[in-house]
């Protein structure tokens, strides 16, 4: 619980630096809960890429959602609720890793990195298809 209150704490100061609307900080803060929470719980029974795959897909359906409701851009609710999920840990140890000469590091920290890049990445494609299917579908 305490990794979730300082993940939500953590991007509430990075949304206050990226001058995030002072109506939107209170969507931002439960956005950003829903994502820590999602990663810590998957990550633990389902593992890294998993984790940041449907965490980032849910908190993108939250941000789409939310932006059309406050009319806002999507940007605005998802770049602070992503920032939990970041590979910053794994950059670090995998570059650690690779000063050091220690290969096994190197290479199990830099693969962990690209699952979870990939699985945000995929998990805010994704949800974008899904959004544009359904407003062709609404346009018909």
């Amino acid at each position: 619980m305490l990794r979730i209150i300082t993940c939500t704490l953590g991007s509430f100061f990075f949304a206050l630096s990226m001058n995030a609307p002072k109506r939107c900080i209170p969507a931002i803060l439960s956005g950003t809960f829903i994502s820590s929470a999602l990663s810590i719980i998957l990550y633990d029974n389902y593992g890294n890429f998993t984790a940041c795959l449907f965490a980032t897909l849910a908190v993108s359906l939250y941000g789409e959602i939310l932006a059309r409701k406050m009319k806002t851009p999507t940007t605005v609710f998802l770049l602070p609720s992503v920032i939990p999920m970041l590979p910053g840990s794994y950059i670090y140890y995998s570059m650690l890793g690779a000063v050091n000469g220690d290969e096994r590091a190197f290479t199990q920290n830099l693969k962990e990195t690209a699952f979870c890049s990939l699985g945000i990445a995929l998990g805010t494609v994704i949800c974008s298809i899904i959004i544009e299917f359904i407003r062709m579908i609404k346009k018909k």
